[in-house]
């Protein structure tokens, strides 16, 4: 896996977001994602939708472990804990037009000492310049 200087928050996003164009099996995937990165970071199943939905005031290192291990779930992280660049441009593309694609991942090339940090800004990054419909974060 490729070590990523580009942000990979909306890969998470995209994942979790298209989850109504999704058929029934993979919205179950997704709500089971979160459930399970819940219990993992001990934080509620309820305040993690609040996160993901744009709500960024619980912002403690639970909520983040959350983040990150929503983006391990969505294998934008590697077990290495290494973004990899290439399957986050692949699933962005799905959803996204390419030069968006782009200019999110440049804009968003947040790195912070901490993954947790790094992968909680890069979420909220994408959240604060890319509009999601409200309508996709119906999980």
């Amino acid at each position: 896996m490729k070590s990523v200087k580009v942000s990979i928050p909306w890969l998470l996003l995209i994942a979790i977001v298209a989850v109504t164009a999704l058929p029934p099996a993979k919205k179950a995937e997704v709500r089971r994602n979160i459930r399970q990165c819940s219990a993992e970071a001990d934080v509620l199943t309820r305040d993690s939708i609040k996160v993901l939905k744009g709500d960024f005031k619980n912002n403690g290192e639970n909520m983040k472990q959350f983040v990150a291990c929503m983006f391990r779930k969505v294998e934008f992280l590697g077990d290495d804990d290494e973004f990899d660049e290439d399957v986050i441009r692949e699933k962005l593309s799905e959803n996204i037009e390419e030069d968006e694609v782009s200019t999110l991942m440049d804009k968003c090339a947040i790195t912070k000492d901490k993954l947790t940090d790094t992968c909680w800004e890069r979420f909220k990054c994408f959240f604060k310049n890319h509009k999601v419909p409200s309508d996709m974060m119906d999980f």
